[in-house]
Parts: C-alpha cells; sequence; structure tokens
C-alpha cells in the first residue's frame, strides 16, 4: 500500500507542472488536424480556457482531468437537438471556406440543419488527436514526481534505521 504522504507529494508535484501540461495542450490546438490545413483554435478563447482540476486520489486511482467548457463543446461536438453558436460558426466558416455574405451564410445553413438532423458527425474530438502528447507529457511529469517521492519516503525510512 502506497503511503498516503507519497500521494499528497505526488499531487503536489502535480499541481506544479500544471503550467507544463496546459501548454502542451495549447500546443496540441495551434497545430493543424489531419487533413485540415487550419488549426483547432481561431479566436484563442479554448486555449484561454483550458484549465487543470485538482488531481483526486480515491485510494485505487490517481486522475487528473482537464476542464474547459468551450474546449469540452469541440471535443464532443454538438449533439442532436442542441443549438449551435451561428456567429462562431459564421466565423469559422469565413475562415476554413474563404466564403463571406450571403455564400457563408448559405453555407452555415446548411452545416447546422446537418448538425440538427444527425448530430455533429465528428467521429472523435480534437482532443484525441493531442492526447498522446498530452499523455506522454503527463506520464513524465507523473514518473518524475513518482521517483522524486520514492526519494524522500527511502530518506525517511533509511534515516530511522540509521
Amino acid at each position: 500500500m502506497i503511503d498516503q504522504e507519497v500521494i499528497k507529494g505526488i499531487i503536489v508535484e502535480l499541481k506544479a507542472s500544471k503550467g507544463e501540461i496546459i501548454e502542451e495542450i495549447k500546443k496540441g490546438l495551434s497545430e493543424t488536424r489531419a487533413g485540415n490545413q487550419f488549426e483547432h483554435n481561431f479566436t484563442g478563447r479554448t486555449s484561454r480556457s483550458i484549465d487543470l482540476k485538482t488531481p483526486i486520489f480515491d485510494g485505487v486511482n490517481l486522475s487528473w482531468d482537464f476542464d474547459s467548457t468551450p474546449g469540452k463543446g469541440l471535443n464532443e461536438g454538438i449533439k442532436p437537438g442542441k443549438s449551435v453558436n451561428i456567429q462562431k460558426l459564421k466565423t469559422w466558416v469565413s475562415k476554413r471556406f474563404n466564403l463571406e455574405g450571403s455564400e457563408r451564410d448559405r453555407m452555415v445553413y446548411h452545416i447546422i440543419k446537418q448538425i440538427d438532423n444527425d448530430g455533429n458527425p465528428q467521429k472523435k474530438g480534437w482532443f484525441n488527436d493531442i492526447k498522446s502528447k498530452v499523455d506522454n507529457k503527463v506520464t513524465k511529469v507523473m514518473e518524475a514526481a513518482v521517483l522524486k517521492q520514492a526519494a524522500i519516503m527511502a530518506n525517511k525510512h533509511l534515516n530511522k534505521k540509521i
């Protein structure tokens, strides 16, 4: 069984590295998606909204989730029957297809109609594209935290025996 002090120490280390993980997520948002010439993040709102929740240890698992209302919507897409932010969609269509005025509005209308009928047809979200890089970064941070806490615990036990 892992000592509670070790878990607390790991959580402190994770919280201290929060900025590194957020930067990795933001970096992923600024990369272009496969088959798309545009990056995920046109306005920067999603990047600015990314945050990490406090790590939680439930006695068995240590979890560390990100939090972002616009990021969650971007990742999960739009469910059938939910409304779409038309102005954001217009901005996206303008940038993605280089359309303006009535041509842009017609394209937006057809996209909204398709979303209303089917939900967002997206099979995987933006986070899926960058997940492996973020997971690698989290793993490195976690390994460093575990090694540091193991060294602290070993020093405590060695000092007690000497």
